[in-house]
């Protein structure tokens, strides 16, 4: 890629009207499909839970914390800090994460995911606190 090619690109990324759109839905889609597998696991009577994961439900909901990631300030140059409405959306994907429900340690897209909303928290309170001063 050439270097026009990659200052087009980090404009295009400085631009991205529907990311808000786009981190609830994601949010939305990933605590769904958590949902979906814990019912999943509680209507299986097999107890070996042959039927319970035919979905892949916990696949899924990884690519969604992998594409919340990609959508972050963090990963994405020039952005501006998170909307309320989005850092309330990813607050609520990292308290649900599914290392915390199912009592194991993280994963580590699961670590990372989290690393990345810190950042995000503290970005938006630092930008709130400049619109104080100012």
């Amino acid at each position: 890629m050439g270097k026009k090619q990659r200052k087009a690109d980090e404009a295009l990324a400085c631009e991205r009207p529907d990311r808000e759109a786009q981190i609830i839905r994601l949010s939305v889609k990933y605590l769904q499909l958590l949902a979906a597998n814990e019912a999943g696991f509680k209507a299986d009577p097999t107890g070996d839970s042959v039927f319970a994961s035919v979905g892949n439900h916990i696949g899924k909901a990884k690519r969604s914390l992998i594409k919340l990631v990609g959508l972050s300030p963090h990963a994405v140059p020039c952005a501006a800090p998170l909307s309320e409405h989005e850092l309330r959306a990813k607050v609520a994907v990292a308290r649900a994460l599914y290392g915390f429900q199912s009592g194991e340690e993280l994963e580590s897209d699961e670590l990372i995911y989290l690393r990345f909303v810190l950042g995000e928290v503290e970005d938006f309170f630092s930008a709130a606190s400049a619109s104080r001063r100012a």
